[in-house]
């Protein structure tokens, strides 16, 4: 299986690939610059203008045509609700397993990372015309989707020491109809509808938002849990509900590039410590 001498030579090869690339800091998956402009990353320009040979790769999945599925471990922060007890699954890929099973479909080998921390990245080509997000738990327990507006770490990264390690390089297959059909489900609908004023619950969660969205490099969990701190207390104030804060607060941290499983041991470590 291929392997590279270091990070910013698996870059290169991401770009030749045709993948839309951002450098992420060393040893981290924190983007080094701003990315949300990027349209393309042409592999020359990439070869010559990589910050460093230890930056690691960032890959935007649907500007390079992709959708990313993400399995989590229980290590990394993922947890099975009390109905799935009975299947007997303990990581997203036993989950994605049985969602399989049901629909009477097979999950199709295509291109495959394994990360750091027991997960996997299963990366497909995006469905044309229908738009895949990002989500977390949507398809299922310990799965999560980075697609329009995401960003994942590549294979051949390096974050805290730990290789993130090409499993197959095969070119990745389209993504199966049954499992965009999950991954496209409309989220949730607020408990709580109420519009946006200045002044109301609504207005002081987006403040808290805008604290997350606007954190610096190296700050930005802290500054996510103390938003998702403010938002238990209007919670526990009954003046917004758990759903709609737990999805504004996870659809921020994810724009301001954390990790899935990191956004969601934050979120529910704050909530548990404020509703103590």
């Amino acid at each position: 299986m291929r392997a590279w001498r270091t990070p910013g030579a698996a870059a290169v090869s991401h770009a030749r690939l045709g993948r839309v690339l951002v450098p992420l800091w060393p040893d981290t998956g924190l983007p080094a610059r701003k990315w949300a402009h990027l349209t393309a990353t042409l592999p020359g320009a990439v070869a010559a203008c990589w910050p460093g040979p230890m930056y690691n790769p960032g890959i935007i999945p649907w500007l390079s045509g992709l959708v990313v599925i993400d399995l989590d471990s229980a290590e990394h922060g993922g947890t099975l609700p009390a109905e799935w007890a009975d299947t007997g699954a303990a990581h997203g890929s036993d989950v994605l397993a049985v969602l399989a099973d049901r629909a009477r479909q097979k999950v199709p080998a295509t291109y495959e990372v394994r990360t750091p921390r027991r997960g996997t990245h299963l990366y497909f080509q995006a469905p044309a015309g229908q738009v895949i997000g990002n989500s977390a738990g949507r398809i299922g327990p310990m799965i999560d989707v980075r697609g329009r507006g995401g960003l994942v770490v590549g294979a051949g990264s390096v974050k805290n020491g730990r290789l993130y390690e090409l499993a197959d390089e095969r070119d990745p297959v389209p993504l199966p109809g049954w499992l965009a059909e999950l991954a496209a489900a409309p989220q949730r609908a607020p408990a709580d509808p109420r519009p946006v004023r200045e002044g109301s619950a609504f207005g002081r969660l987006r403040g808290a938002l805008a604290v997350v969205l606007s954190a610096k490099e190296g700050q930005r969990n802290n500054c996510l849990h103390w938003a998702a701190c403010r938002a238990a207390e209007m919670i526990a104030a009954g003046d917004v509900s758990e759903s709609a804060a737990e999805d504004a607060l996870t659809r921020a941290a994810q724009e301001a590039g954390l990790e899935p499983g990191e956004i969601r041991t934050t979120i529910a470590s704050a909530f548990r410590r404020v509703m103590a």
